[in-house]
């Protein structure tokens, strides 16, 4: 009903009468004319609800097309009264991972051409489509994939993804873990597909790394979570999940 009104109103707009008076003026001599404030009289009738939001809608609709009819005529060219509806927000959101600075959107081929490793992805873990990320850090550059939240894998508070995956060349400062054991943050020796790795938990934490110079790489854009760290045939993969070490143990054995 109330588009129905409005397309009408909007059809007797131009055909408005409205008089070239000075309405500051106007509405000032009103006022000091009636001096004391009226009070209407009381309604014999009451409106429901429903009745009430359509009258109000119609009062409305006239004011505002009387007002785009008087400010034509006043001069005022800025003012525009539209009853068109707004844009439609986009139904699509920003690729996950976004706001986490790893980084330009790409794909995996890609990503092992721009960084020249042979960047591996789980397979078999039922874990969807990840949105790749090339970073310019450390020396040699970085692949990132994000992956969203899914069974086992929960929304993380510090990535607001299922599962984040690193991988670059370098390794992680071995004194730098001995320093994170006075932090809160709970180490633990695992073996993953043969390779010596470390399991962080606990404490939220800043994981340092040696990159392939030998300088120091400190990860310091956010804090981490749980975390599982190791390396093979000299590439340092990073697992990061809201998980036990048992779920991210799976996953990592998976990647080829």
């Amino acid at each position: 009903m109330a588009e129905l009104l409005e397309d009408r109103l909007r059809s007797i707009g131009p055909d408005l009468a409205v008089p070239r008076v000075d309405v500051v003026a106007a509405v000032s001599a009103r006022v000091s004319e009636l001096g004391t404030t009226r009070h209407a009289p009381a309604s014999p009738f009451r409106l429901s609800r429903s009745a009430r939001r359509v009258v109000l809608i119609a009062v409305a609709a006239v004011l505002l097309l009387g007002a785009a009819a008087l400010a034509g005529r006043l001069g005022v060219p800025g003012l525009r009264i539209i009853f068109e509806p707004g844009p439609t927000p986009s139904a699509s959101l920003a690729p996950i991972g976004t706001n986490l600075f790893l980084g330009r959107p790409t794909s995996v081929a890609d990503a092992r051409t721009a960084v020249g490793l042979p960047v591996a992805t789980p397979h078999g873990a039922g874990l969807g489509s990840a949105t790749v990320y090339v970073g310019a850090r450390p020396a040699g550059g970085r692949v990132s994939l994000v992956y969203p939240p899914g069974p086992g894998l929960p929304r993380s508070v510090y990535t607001n993804a299922g599962l984040l995956i690193t991988e670059f060349d370098g390794s992680v400062d071995p004194s730098f873990i001995k320093k994170l054991t006075f932090t809160g943050t709970r180490i633990r020796d695992v073996v993953v597909n043969g390779d010596q790795g470390v399991w962080f938990s606990g404490e939220p934490h800043v994981l340092v790394y040696v990159d392939r110079n030998g300088s120091e790489f400190e990860d310091s854009e956010r804090l981490a979570g749980n975390t599982l760290v190791w390396s093979h045939d000299g590439v340092t993969y990073r697992l990061e999940c809201r998980c036990r070490p048992a779920k991210a143990l799976a996953i990592a054995s998976t990647m080829r």
